[in-house]
């Protein structure tokens, strides 16, 4: 069974690395707002789909004037006072007042990082909400900050929350998001010229030069409201309207939309597309902003009711096993989004099919392959792993990974190694997972990942000592090393042991082949070409590495146990063979096949 490992030491520089990589691009140079004509709206220049590499940083174009600017708004709201039917609403009070604040932080050093961190409430992100973005990236850094780990994060909150007080901070707008009262009035009884909130955004949105942002049909109608209103009665113009998408759309446009759609990633498996399951969708127009979670098909309904069209983006934050993904060029400023690009207020979907450049079909792959483990984990009654941080990484040739869990077990062990104060306290890697740049595919990507969550797992039974005996020995090494030996081997062999074994049997589950794993001649041979069809994951020959996982395969073929004995085996005083035999004969499993399975695969405790 493959098996390989990167020393710990090494793929932490090779994230500090990356995190340096295309940092100092220059900006778009700004452009200043044309004269604005509503009723030949030119929308934002994107692409639809916007296709981005891994290394490339986000370019962004001209700044907008924000819509929601407290002077903005009430300067709206000043006209539409004085306009001849438009000086009472029937929709609440909608004077404008600071309610909302749009502010940048720049962290100095890891403890401010930390402190940004533990306020998981605010959203941060690496560029500023209020420019048009010419083209996306994985990374936005400001060319104006000089170190290559550091660049503004930008934030929008109520006013009554609490702010980070760090030395580089800045206020960058006092804003109104208007509360629209959704619930408690009938609104399919209001007109729609007399829906205030709704003639007090768009009078901002064009008084700003934003109206491009709204559909042209959407101005049409809008600029009829303005100037025609007078002459209305008190009911909807459009509520005998037989067409009922004609009536929805109109809804949506005075009332606002709630944004809907479904998140799909292609499975090379199953030849199929299936939903990203439980992670987040993150959806803005300016500083409007609404991050919520996908159901376990990948659907999502927005809370929050936009009238613009807006940009969309997948945020990899698993909101059902607290799994984050971390990957592109930076891995400080919380879980990697794939930006979607700019569409409808109604929704949007969108499927992440494979393809070797498209970053984040291996980040859905991921949280889909974490999502798979979890049903396993509740199946075999085995401890899941909550709350990790997995950074994901291309590696050149091959697939590897790390469990060292610095994040969960709270080790301050990496900074003695490594001297990266950047890291202390943050959110610091649990698991690296090494993507090969070759050939990308969902089997090798699930068998990475049941793999690693199987040793994580591991760790949930053990706990910290174990697991940093686990890691030294890891790091001693250079990897497992060739032999059984030194202080801390068995802590390593018997990790291996249950990573590969287990995860092979999920892997074999998911493919949906049927068992043996093993199949031996009368002479004890390994026969291969009974498994020449088969990953490599999924087989264990007697030959293997030193820590022989078949051990474990073949006490559970030959005595039908449980996989979930087998893990309740693994207690934190099993780190050799002779405790994983005593272990496993005290949850019922018969010693005559224990010691078979030690006969068949060499006893590397001795």
């Amino acid at each position: 069974m493959r098996s390989l490992k990167h020393i710990i030491f090494i793929f932490v520089l090779g994230f500090f690395a990356m995190g340096c990589e295309n940092s100092n691009r220059d900006l778009v140079p700004l452009k200043q707002h044309e004269i604005f004509d509503p009723f030949n709206p030119r929308p934002p220049v994107e692409p639809e789909t916007p296709f981005y590499q891994e290394g490339d940083s986000i370019i962004l174009g001209h700044q907008r004037k924000n819509p929601y600017e407290i002077h903005n708004m009430q300067s709206a709201y000043t006209w539409l006072k004085h306009h001849p039917i438009f000086s009472d609403f029937i929709v609440g009070d909608i004077e404008p007042y600071v309610n909302t604040l749009y502010f940048r932080v720049l962290p100095a050093d890891s403890a401010e990082l930390a402190i940004l961190a533990a306020d998981t409430t605010i959203l941060y992100c690496d560029y500023p909400l209020d420019y048009d973005i010419l083209q996306w990236g994985s990374y936005y850094h400001d060319p104006t900050v000089s170190d290559p780990t550091l660049t503004w994060l930008y934030a929008v909150v109520p006013i009554n929350h609490n702010v980070p007080h760090l030395s580089s901070f800045e206020v960058l707008q006092e804003c109104y998001l208007p509360e629209e009262p959704f619930g408690n009035l009938d609104y399919e009884q209001i007109p729609d010229y007399q829906n205030g909130f709704a003639m007090l955004e768009y009078v901002a949105y064009r008084e700003s030069g934003n109206s491009d942002m709204f559909d042209r049909e959407a101005v049409i109608h809008f600029e009829e409201i303005l100037s025609h209103a007078a002459n209305r009665t008190s009911t909807n113009d459009y509520s005998d309207n037989d067409d009922r998408n004609e009536r929805n759309w109109l809804h949506n446009l005075i009332f606002g939309a709630q944004p809907t759609g479904i998140f799909s990633v292609e499975n090379t498996v199953t030849n199929s597309v299936e939903g990203i399951s439980n992670a987040h969708v993150f959806i803005h127009n300016i500083i409007k902003i609404y991050c919520g979670p996908l159901d376990n098909h990948g659907q999502y309904c927005s809370s929050k009711r936009f009238r613009t069209r807006c940009w969309y983006h997948i945020r990899f934050s698993n909101h059902h096993t607290q799994t984050r993904i971390f990957g592109g060029a930076k891995f400080l400023f919380g879980p990697v989004h794939r930006h979607l690009g700019w569409h409808s207020c109604e929704g949007y979907s969108d499927t992440l099919r494979y393809h070797d450049e498209d970053v984040a079909w291996r980040y859905a792959a991921i949280n889909n392959a974490v999502e798979q483990y979890w049903d396993y984990c509740q199946e075999y009654r085995i401890l899941f792993p909550y709350d990790v941080n997995v950074w994901v990484l291309q590696n050149l040739n091959n697939w590897a990974g790390s469990t060292p869990l610095f994040h969960k077990r709270g080790s301050a062990l990496i900074y003695n190694w490594i001297m990266l104060p950047i890291l202390l306290f943050l959110e610091v890697p649990d698991m690296a997972l090494f993507v090969s740049q070759g050939e990308r595919n969902t089997q090798e990507i699930y068998a990475l990942v049941f793999h690693e969550f199987s040793h994580a797992s591991h760790y949930e039974q053990v706990g910290n000592t174990y697991w940093r005996n686990y890691v030294l020995h890891i790091i001693a090494n250079t990897g497992y090393g060739a032999h059984a030996d030194g202080l801390y081997h068995g802590y390593c062999g018997i990790g291996e042991m249950w990573g590969n074994f287990a995860a092979a049997h999920f892997l074999y589950k998911y493919l949906g082949y049927t068992y043996p794993f093993i199949y031996l001649t009368s002479n004890g041979d390994f026969n291969q070409s009974l498994y020449s069809g088969l990953s490599n994951y999924t087989t264990f020959n007697p030959s293997e590495d030193w820590y022989n996982p078949g051990i474990l395969a073949k006490i559970h073929e030959d005595s039908q146990c449980s996989i979930s004995e087998i893990y309740n085996s693994l207690n934190a005083d099993v780190y050799s063979l002779d405790a994983l035999k005593y272990s496993l004969a005290q949850q019922g499993i018969n010693i005559n096949v224990i010691n078979n399975a030690y006969d068949t695969y060499h006893n590397w405790d001795y």
